[in-house]
């Protein structure tokens, strides 16, 4: 069980563990997200632990690599020599390959019931130990420590155990994380975590637990050709894939419904697909057209065959020659039609010089935002031919039905929350759920179209469905419009925020609920502005209201008198119910001693994290 000083942040790990955005504005609000480069960020979690540490705090910093855990181990070490003024004494060499002596904090990693503590306790994976001698054999006596504090409980480790599973305990992988539990944790992420990996690592603090995320590029080669170059992530949006990326295993069952699911497959489906039509084009253009493309490409603009677009163009030269034009004449057309020198990708804009559109000079696809083969190919060339994309372009169409069928049939009760305003206009539901589906954007993503694309059919299509959903937003039985007055007289940002129309829907519920919800928003907001990220979701942390807060609010159904419980039944429920059974999370092995010490009283039991 990990508790939290703060209702909030256990509401906010909640969300955290099922993938829900919304839950980093809580984080946001509180200071808890810090971005910079990949430098800075092990550095600024360095300076948040030393300075937890300096004022008495149970700290611990976390890191993705074991490299980056050893550097920082190394150098708490160094520094708290340097801070006390001990000599390093006899030390012995730890299973981390560094080095420890009398006075550092270690941590075991692995249990083992025959090294007792005590009469009820033994050596367990994550406790944390002070060294108070090491012996000339290598054996090492060390004191358990309590909520950063020594205790009288020791034991003596073998020489063995000491090598092989002893490591120094200021810093530890995220991976190796479970089972520690401090006053402070400070997390240095890499943005390739798991979402289950962020969750612990933002579960390992009773009082804080902050998050360093490097959001600049790392400068390494081929990092030009990525989308981050030119469109750069903000930490938000680095954590956003974080909470996406679902590492859990999974049952055959659950893989075989994925499996099945339309919503799931057409993403490929339509990935497969363009890949079909890429290949057909340049099939059908011949490898000798095409070396004579890239020749003439790199003779007309040197360096042109290198630039990050130019796969993109000579596909789209090759659908030229699929659709019976000339390619070389097009290109030569766009290169002479104004300078390039000051283009920072000149292969970018002879594609958009050839066709604006964006479609890459093809016919309709079989979505609105994806090419298809050009209108006179039927005439040209031979059914065998064109039998691939064809047999694509079905099964593109065939699920994207499938998923029409499904949003229409949504109901209050199972629509998902980014399209709860959208139930009035199934149309529009539908075509947002092709849309979602078919660019793999998750449930969890609150923007009704999701991320802004950068291709200019996709911005098209995307802009849009945005002007489709403004018109079904211009209903004023809408909660956004009844609650809009009250939000912009706090702040106008809330209202323009992405995450309202979700958050309006729990304001709505609440004040039906019997909550006087506009009372408790003023004075939430009095608190401190808001942050610039995600102002409406901050401002609803702020309330600390559940969903089961919520439901228990809720005018229940009137029961029927001859529909009674059964006497002896109700008698156990009651029993169960009066019992302090406590709670537990899914990771059975995510336990720690830290949190009873049956010789000490205890503090504020703070609050649970119950599932």
């Amino acid at each position: 069980i990990v508790r939290f000083a703060s209702r909030g942040e256990a509401l906010a790990s909640k969300g955290i563990r099922v993938g829900d955005p919304l839950a980093l504005a809580w984080y946001l609000d509180h200071g808890r997200i810090h971005a910079g480069h990949l430098g800075s960020v092990y550095e600024d979690a360095y300076q948040g632990w030393a300075a937890d540490t300096a004022q008495g705090a149970h700290a611990v910093m976390l890191a993705p690599t074991r490299d980056i855990v050893t550097a920082l181990n190394m150098r708490a070490r160094a520094e708290r020599l340097a801070r006390t003024g001990t000599l390093a004494g006899p030390d012995v060499v730890l299973a981390d390959g560094l080095v420890a002596s009398v006075g550092d904090t270690v941590r075991t990693r692995r249990n083992d019931p025959r090294l007792r503590v005590g009469e009820h306790d033994w050596v367990r994976n994550g406790y944390t130990w002070t060294i108070r001698e090491v012996h000339p054999d290598g054996t090492l006596t060390l004191a358990r420590r309590v909520h950063d504090r020594d205790t009288a409980a020791a034991v003596l480790l073998p020489a063995e155990y000491v090598f092989e599973h002893l490591h120094l305990g200021y810093a530890a992988t995220i991976d190796s994380a479970l089972g520690i539990t401090t006053d402070t944790c400070h997390v240095a992420l890499s943005g390739r975590e798991s979402r289950q990996q962020f969750y612990v690592a933002m579960t390992r603090g009773r009082l804080a637990n902050h998050a360093y995320l490097a959001t600049a590029m790392a400068g390494e080669e081929g990092d030009i050709y990525t989308l981050p170059a030119h469109y750069p992530r903000t930490a938000v949006e680095h954590l956003h894939h974080v909470l996406d990326r679902d590492g859990a295993a999974t049952s055959a069952h659950t893989e075989l419904r994925d499996a099945l699911d339309p919503a799931r497959r057409v993403g490929r489906a339509v990935d497969i697909y363009l890949d079909t039509l890429a290949v057909t084009a340049e099939n059908v253009c011949g490898a000798q057209r095409l070396d004579t493309i890239d020749r003439i490409a790199e003779q007309a603009v040197p360096g042109l065959t290198d630039s990050p677009a130019y796969s993109v163009l000579r596909q789209h030269l090759a659908m030229l020659a699929l659709s019976g034009a000339d390619p070389i004449t097009a290109l030569r057309a766009a290169i002479s039609a104004r300078e390039l020198d000051t283009a920072a990708d000149p292969a970018a804009v002879l594609d958009w010089r050839i066709d604006p559109t964006g479609a890459h000079s093809a016919g309709p696809g079989p979505l609105p935002w994806t090419p298809g083969l050009p209108t006179n190919t039927t005439d040209t060339l031979d059914p065998d031919t064109l039998a691939p994309v064809r047999a694509r372009q079905q099964i593109v169409t065939e699920l994207a039905t499938q998923i029409t069928d499904t949003a229409r049939a949504w109901t209050p009760t199972t629509v998902p929350r980014w399209a709860r305003n959208l139930l009035a206009d199934p149309e529009l539901l539908a075509d947002l759920a092709i849309w979602r589906a078919g660019l793999h954007i998750p449930d969890s993503e609150h923007r009704p179209t999701g991320p802004t694309r950068h291709t200019t059919i996709e911005r098209a299509y995307q802009q849009q469905l945005q002007r489709r959903i403004l018109d079904n937003d211009a209903n004023t039985q809408l909660p956004q419009h009844h609650w809009a007055d009250t939000v912009d007289q706090i702040d106008p940002r809330i209202s323009t925020d992405p995450t309202w129309p979700i958050i309006v829907t729990y304001l709505d519920a609440a004040a039906r609920a019997g909550i006087d919800i506009q009372h408790q928003l003023t004075h939430s907001a009095q608190q401190r502005p808001l942050p610039d990220d995600m102002p409406a979701a901050a401002l609803w942390s702020r309330l600390e209201i559940d969903e089961t807060d919520l439901t228990a609010h809720q005018p229940g159904p009137i029961s029927d008198p001859d529909d009674q419980p059964d006497p002896a039944g109700q008698g156990i429920a009651d029993a169960i119910d009066a019992a302090d059974l406590g709670y537990h999370t899914e990771y059975a092995d995510d336990y720690s001693a830290d949190q009873y010490d049956p010789d000490q009283s205890q503090p504020d039991a703070g609050h649970d994290i119950d599932w």
